[in-house]
């Protein structure tokens, strides 16, 4: 029996995958500190419970509109969110099954450094990916920036993080962001056909493998200075009035 979860999540199971769905459609699938924890405990229960790969999705109209404003516009202490946001992407890097993104709409934010820590991301041609902390103020957490820049190279990296663009579903694979496109409302589809490969594969290899990847893949940055900017930043009048402005 599963333990009970955030209402603000759903979880199945077709086949011996786990879906795992945001469904907070009223606030766009924004992401609570309580949410980010939650998947990250309900990751490692469905894979204890026998699963052989998880999807992560949003549904078919937005997969998430990144963390709840209502969370953040506190100052440096909107840094204890990192905290969580951190534990999840260690529950998704370190799962020794296969994560799968299944993505419709927009994945902004905190969302797509989720999306990004996934093994696999299939995205509709009508999805749409940004991380918009610029025009914040705010330098994205310096872990995380870490993590995309390693995923999608430095030229996506920019153009998510320093200009603020967003990028299409139609130009993620050619951005590094998606492994694979397809037609809208068919995103979970296809990665649950993803999944079924799993079934075949033998779980030591999958595990051993993913964590060599993962490895291979990493680089080590002393991050303190950047986090005393961040914080300083996060604190800015300037940051402050552009999170108010938002919620107003």
């Amino acid at each position: 029996m599963r333990p009970e979860v955030d209402p603000n999540l759903e979880i199945e199971r077709s086949g011996s995958t786990s879906i795992i769905r945001l469904n907070r459609p009223a606030k766009k699938n924004a992401l609570t500190t309580k949410m980010f924890t939650e998947i990250g405990a309900a990751l490692k229960a469905e894979q204890a419970n026998g699963a052989t790969a998880v999807v992560l999705t949003g549904g078919t109209e937005i997969f998430s509109a990144g963390a709840d404003l209502e969370t953040i516009g506190h100052g440096a202490k909107d840094i204890e969110i990192d905290d969580v946001i951190s534990e999840l992407i260690a529950a998704i890097s370190g799962l020794p099954i296969p994560v799968i993104a299944a993505i419709e709409g927009a994945c902004i934010g905190a969302a797509l450094e989720i999306a990004l820590s996934c093994d696999v991301r299939v995205a509709s041609r009508t999805s749409s990916f940004s991380i918009p902390v610029v025009r914040l103020g705010i330098l994205y957490r310096p872990e995380g920036i870490v993590n995309i820049l390693a995923n999608v190279g430095k030229a996506t990296a920019t153009r998510l993080l320093v200009l603020g663009e967003r990028i299409s579903g139609a130009d993620a694979v050619l951005a590094g962001i998606a492994s694979h496109v397809v037609e809208p409302k068919s995103a979970l589809d296809q990665a649950l056909k993803l999944a079924l490969l799993a079934e075949e594969n033998i779980p030591a290899a999958v595990s051993a493998t993913k964590k060599l990847l993962l490895e291979l893949n990493s680089s080590k940055v002393d991050l303190s200075d950047f986090d005393q900017v961040r914080s300083e930043l996060l604190s800015s009048p300037a940051r402050l009035k552009a999170i108010a402005d938002l919620q107003a």
